[in-house]
């Protein structure tokens, strides 16, 4: 039996979360032990005790916690929900309701990605994507439809999950009317077991707004009328709220009000509630982004953060967006794109990449996002001559031109009135400001067309750059500004590769560091295997050591690929580890030497 007192222990529950996050990561270099059956059973009573405690603070009112929640509440209990479950799963079965309290914690610790990864993982989509049995009585058998429903709008793989959410509460709808009547007549307390029903029903409703929401942006009521989706669910919330404490039912008042705050953080970050209603294009795009394969109903945070920090202010001239890597940058691109276009009318807007192969890229996803709005992309060839065939497509050309900065700055000196049409220029990777001549060529295009065409708008996409606000004021003196957003989708692990030991002994060890989180991360140590050890005889250079330690990876079954730096990152194919993060990105550098 776990000791009942350590699960009151916050400082040990911490610990605990910190040493199953390091036993999962070393489970993908060597084997490691069974986790301790005890030690998980404490984690899951302080997860669901520290729920309780971060639910109990939060107010009815807005939803926010008294003395104002930054979300480290949130993410601690995350965290316990996410090692236990994570840990857990491989060894015995995880129950529906703490998946559901571990979803509503996760959304307000504002860490969708990990959620939806955790969610999509075979053992635990079994218990999502489970039908409902009645064994436990009609209640249990709403309660639990509604919390699978919920979990299947928060995972979002496309519209196929929130359509079957819709469909099941839809099923228990129907099925409310052969059931219903019987379980009352034999409840022991006809009058709670009725005010239950209500606050379960009303929850019910609430679901089947929210998804007609994330899906279209809109519920159409039973009368056929549109109706304001953030007042009929406050009031329906409320409702179901008030009969929960009527009922005095403590655990149905926790799951009401997880239920609360769960559909109020998918409503506030869905696509519609930040990138609709902006201007017409981008409500077009947004209807025909959210119907597509693929369908994307939400916002990243690092996305709405963006927004929220006026990224499509008009009124800025020029403007450095910095988010890291895979944090959405090209969709707050597409949304400035559709404003230009949509103020401008006939205007053109410049997409500049630093390579052809990336603009290829680029024109491939304008085409696709793009193509239901009649907007054209066209590609400016890479050549460096002044070809007259491109110089008429360029001129005829309408919409956005995908270009490298090279072709630009030819362009701009032989036929400089081409950018009297040109309204907006978004320059990818602008941190390659810095780089060496093609850097300071970049620099001369952007100062020369902020010289020459004040009339066109600057929007630069960089992961990182530290001096953001200084480039701003450098374009633009009087209306420059800076987007720093710091959310990442991922964890960024860094590791220092060396080896050790000699002959028999020799081995791998990395030291593993967190440069944006605190972690406990140990180091990780591989003997070497016969292949390693006759490669490292023939070449002990840095370039060898790197392409074994990838080797060795991919045996592991994590796809890496090498940079010119002797920096591997996994590629962007699908992989099964690490079960706690969505795609971590990894970075493991080798010293020159030892």
């Amino acid at each position: 039996m776990a000791d009942v007192t350590t699960i009151f222990d916050g400082d040990y529950l911490d610990r605990l979360v910190s040493q199953f996050d390091d036993e999962l990561f070393q489970a993908s270099f060597n084997v490691t032990d069974r986790p301790d059956t005890e030690q998980l059973l404490q984690l899951k009573l302080g997860s669901m005790l520290g729920y309780e405690e971060w639910v109990t603070r939060l107010t009815p009112e807005g939803l926010t916690s008294e003395g104002g929640d930054d979300g480290k509440a949130a993410n601690r209990v995350f965290d316990r929900w996410l090692a236990y479950v994570v840990t857990a799963y491989p060894h015995k079965p995880i129950e529906l309701r703490d998946l559901f309290l571990m979803s509503t914690s996760a959304l307000w610790a504002r860490r969708p990605t990990e959620l939806r990864h955790v969610l999509r993982l075979a053992p635990i989509s079994a218990v999502v994507d489970a039908d409902t049995s009645g064994d436990h009585g009609w209640p249990s058998r709403v309660r639990e439809t509604v919390s699978r429903a919920l979990m299947l709008v928060a995972r979002q793989v496309g519209r196929n999950d929130v359509e079957r959410a819709r469909r099941r509460v839809d099923e228990l709808r129907e099925l409310q009317r052969s059931v219903e009547g019987d379980w009352l007549s034999d409840a022991e307390r006809p009058e709670q077991s009725a005010l239950e029903l209500l606050a379960l029903y009303h929850c019910a409703q609430a679901t089947i707004v929210i998804a007609d929401y994330v899906l279209d942006g809109a519920f159409i009521d039973g009368r056929g009328r549109s109706v304001n989706v953030g007042t009929e669910l406050r009031t329906l919330l409320r409702k179901s709220g008030e009969y929960a404490d009527m009922s005095s039912e403590p655990g149905l008042m926790t799951w009401t009000k997880s239920v609360g705050l769960m559909i109020e953080k998918l409503r506030s970050d869905s696509i519609w509630a930040n990138g609709f209603n902006i201007n017409q294009k981008t409500d077009q795009f947004v209807r025909s982004f959210s119907r597509r394969d693929g369908a994307i109903l939400s916002m990243l945070p690092s996305q709405q953060d963006a927004l929220s920090r006026n990224l499509l202010d008009a009124q800025r001239e020029a403007l450095v967006l910095q988010m890291p890597t895979s944090s959405g940058k090209t969709l707050m691109a597409e949304l400035a794109i559709l404003q230009t276009l949509s103020s401008y009318g006939n205007a053109k807007v410049v997409y500049l990449t630093p390579t052809r192969a990336l603009a290829t890229q680029i024109k491939r996803t304008l085409n696709s996002d793009f193509g239901e709005l009649d907007i054209d992309v066209t590609a400016a060839g890479s050549a460096f001559e002044d070809d007259p065939f491109e110089l008429a497509l360029l001129q005829a050309a309408s919409g956005v031109v995908v270009s490298t900065p090279e072709k630009m700055d030819l362009l701009l000196r032989a036929h400089a009135d081409w950018f009297e049409g040109v309204r907006l220029v978004v320059v990818d990777e602008a941190h390659l400001l810095k780089d060496g001549e093609r850097g300071a060529r970049l620099e001369l295009l952007l100062a020369n067309l902020r010289r020459e065409h004040t009339h066109v708008r600057l929007l630069l996409l960089t992961p990182f750059v530290q001096n953001a606000e200084e480039v701003a004021n450098w374009l633009s003196e009087d209306r420059g500004g800076e987007v720093d957003v710091s959310w990442r989708p991922a964890r960024l692990i860094v590791g220092l590769a060396t080896v050790k030991g000699k002959y028999s002994t020799k081995r791998w060890e990395i030291q593993w560091k967190e440069p944006h989180r605190q972690s406990a991360l140990t180091d990780t140590v591989m003997p070497f295997i016969d292949a390693e050890r006759d490669a490292l005889r023939d070449s002990n250079s840095a370039r060898t050591k790197t392409i074994c330690l990838a080797k060795r990876r991919g045996r592991l079954g994590h796809p890496w690929r090498c940079s010119r730096r002797h920096v591997w990152r996994p590629s962007k194919r699908p992989c099964a580890w690490p079960p706690t993060r969505p795609r971590s990105i990894w970075r493991v550098r080798l010293p020159n030497s030892g």
